[in-house]
């Protein structure tokens, strides 16, 4: 019990942690006492197995009289969600840059209007890019192909495996 608690080593942050940051780790720690506030914030730290990304929340700990008397803190590893969103992201500016630099148009199409366009098919059509989005089928696409064009949509865009539906060019 006691006797083996008074035996026991207590780590410190400085000997875990590079000095900057454990002396972030210490800071936050210094806030959460005097701000008697929870928080959670996110650290970066270096480790054995190299950098990690933590979320950690931080809390004051109190005594039986409600006096602050340390922190406590729950710690978990999100390097790899991290890594994910940073992929998602290039990854997402790496489709925009293609899509804005391609001659033909593209476009994707919710409730019978164009939510989203790259440059190309406004400008095929007639229409500014920032005019063109949310147009409704039928303020775009000519009375006599309507009907083709809004069951070609219904096709492509209804339940189960998607499927593709090319579009003659008009002469």
């Amino acid at each position: 019990g006691e006797a083996a608690a008074a035996q026991a080593r207590r780590v410190e942050d400085l000997d875990l942690f590079p000095p900057e940051q454990a002396a972030a780790i210490m800071a936050a720690d210094a806030r959460v006492r005097v701000e008697q506030q929870t928080m959670t914030l996110e650290e970066r730290l270096d480790s054995v197995d190299g950098p990690l990304t933590v979320l950690v929340t931080k809390g004051p700990l109190r005594d039986e009289d409600g006096a602050v008397i340390g922190t406590f803190g729950i710690s978990r590893d999100i390097t790899q969600r991290k890594r994910s969103e940073t992929a998602l992201r290039e990854s997402e500016r790496t489709n925009r840059a293609l899509l804005q630099a391609m001659n033909d148009g593209m476009f994707v199409a919710q409730d019978y209007r164009f939510v989203f366009a790259n440059p190309a098919l406004p400008r095929m059509l007639g229409y500014e890019p920032d005019g063109f989005k949310q147009l409704g089928f039928e303020a775009v696409i000519a009375p006599e192909f309507l009907p083709l064009w809004t069951q070609r949509f219904e096709h492509v865009s209804a339940p189960g495996p998607p499927s593709s539906v090319s579009v003659p060019e008009s002469r």
